[in-house]
């Protein structure tokens, strides 16, 4: 490959598309644990060889490929703060905001499962950034209509490679020639990476959102961690802001990532937005449960780390007027059926409504709020559940619809007793004593529920500043040298760094 020459950067600090597009070539990174490969062009298509093993490498040869090339975006107006809460940003072709939502379990975690990140696409699109929100599944009937709006644009990915070695190489090659983004946020452990690379080729800031551990899917091997988790090192040491649906996750969250301590972190509850009262159903008909029955709702993952089976077993001992409605919308229905087999012997009919209705976000809500309390139980499997805090969705829906909850006896769950929107249990003996309580306490649960839910407008906002601060503050958005004159670091290097 022949060297660059001065002739390709021009005087007024631009530079040529053939020397960007070797800059961009340059940010495809090494991977340790995984063979080298290298692309070649053969019959005017690129294939992928695997050679020897050792550090996985993305050949210079890739230039040939020529991958779509981007003009030099022209300089915009800076992120200006005139009002708390707000940003203000110019609008132009060159200066979209990347959203990247790439959560671990891409099929089963849409974006309306995560409030806390519909919080930031709500805050940009009100600060009338223009959007690209890509998403690694299908948006569905189920978003909310505030996720849909004139200046966010959804860009649909289709990962094609099963291995990560093969998933890694086709988004590097994807995702390494969108130059033009004025900032980049992401989501999750693939995400970050994705994230990070935009930023690094656009040259601008990068805030990342995290609210799964990535010991929760990058379990050690024999040689240590492998798989995503370096490189979501890599992008978390290059992010401007990181933000976390829950305070008491930092600390871990800082040491998985190998942080300094000097890393802004910013907490958004993971608390979904709905305008009360919620839409009137009678959910006692489009259930099938008898008129006078209280119900107890356990909304989300139905499976043995909700504690789904200890509440089952719970269920003879409750007052007689209570019910309990078990309600994944997630799950197909031979998957519920084949969950429900396996508990047959702890059912009891008279006591237990299954659902697996899809249900749009205010009918969700709708049904929350309609009953007399929910569960929100989680089995001590390790610091992601441990630690779940604020990060709980159902937990967070349930306070928010000013129903009471029964959550387990964690510390990052000890706000739910301090703020007196629930109780908290320890063994599944003292499940039918806390449903009995807040059945006889109901109003004075619901009460406390409002007014917990009254400070979450104003904490938004304030995490909103801080992070509009941390754009502000990012050396990447003062950048306006030449293209290699920039100081970036790459995965290549947080690699090496590391070993």
């Amino acid at each position: 490959m022949r060297q660059t020459t001065t002739a390709e950067v021009r005087a007024d600090g631009g530079q040529s598309n053939e020397f960007r597009r070797r800059e961009a070539a340059l940010l495809t990174c090494q991977r340790v644990g995984y063979d080298q490969i290298s692309l070649r062009r053969r019959a005017n298509k690129t294939e992928i060889t695997p050679n020897s093993p050792g550090i996985w490498r993305m050949s210079m040869c890739c230039l040939r490929t020529r991958p779509t090339l981007f003009p030099r975006a022209p300089l915009l107006r800076d992120f200006e703060i005139t009002k708390p809460g707000k940003l203000n940003m110019q609008v132009s072709n060159h200066g979209r905001v990347a959203f990247i939502f790439f959560p671990p379990r891409p099929e089963t975690m849409p974006l309306d499962t995560m409030p806390f990140a519909a919080h930031i696409i709500k805050q940009l699109a009100g600060a009338h950034c223009q959007i690209d929100v890509f998403c690694f599944n299908s948006s569905n009937s189920s978003y909310p209509d505030d996720l849909f709006l004139d200046n966010v644009r959804y860009k649909h990915v289709k990962v094609c490679s099963a291995r990560n070695k093969m998933k890694f190489a086709e988004l590097t090659l994807r995702f390494a020639r969108y130059m033009r983004y004025k900032s980049v946020f992401s989501v999750g452990l693939i995400g970050s990476y994705i994230g990070g690379l935009v930023s690094a080729v656009s040259r601008c800031p990068f805030v990342l959102l995290n609210d799964e551990f990535p010991s929760m899917y990058e379990q050690p091997n024999m040689h240590g961690y492998s798989g995503w988790l370096p490189l979501e090192r890599w992008a978390a040491r290059r992010a401007d802001a990181i933000v976390v649906p829950s305070d008491n996750r930092v600390a871990t969250l800082r040491d998985e990532l190998q942080l300094n301590t000097d890393k802004p972190f910013i907490t958004v509850r993971n608390t979904p937005e709905l305008k009360l009262p919620s839409q009137h159903i009678d959910w006692h008909k489009c259930m099938g449960i008898p008129r006078g029955k209280k119900i107890f709702i356990n909304a989300g993952s139905l499976t043995d780390w909700a504690q789904v089976p200890e509440i089952l077993a719970s269920a003879s001992y409750w007052p007689a007027e209570v019910v309990v409605l078990l309600h994944n919308s997630r799950a197909s229905g031979d998957e519920l059926a084949s969950y429900r087999r396996q508990l047959s012997h702890l059912d009891n009919p008279e006591k237990v409504f299954w659902s697996s209705d899809l249900l749009p976000e205010k009918m969700l809500n709708s049904l929350v709020s309609y009953c007399a309390g929910s569960f929100a139980l989680y089995r001590n499997t390790g610091s992601n559940f441990e630690q779940v805090g604020t990060s709980s969705g159902k937990l967070m829906r349930s306070i928010v619809c000013c129903t009471p909850v029964i959550t387990s006896n964690f510390e990052s769950l000890n706000f739910v007793s301090k703020e007196g929107v629930g109780l908290q249990v320890t063994h599944p003996s003292e499940i039918p004593g806390a449903v009995e309580n807040l059945i006889r306490n109901t109003e004075k649960y619901r009460a406390r529920c409002a007014q917990f839910v009254s400070a979450e407008k104003t904490l938004r906002e304030e995490a909103w500043n801080r992070i509009v601060q941390c754009i502000e503050g990012s050396p990447r958005r003062r950048a306006s040298g030449p293209f290699s004159e920039v100081k970036m670091s790459t995965p290549s290097c947080a690699i090496r760094q590391r070993r």
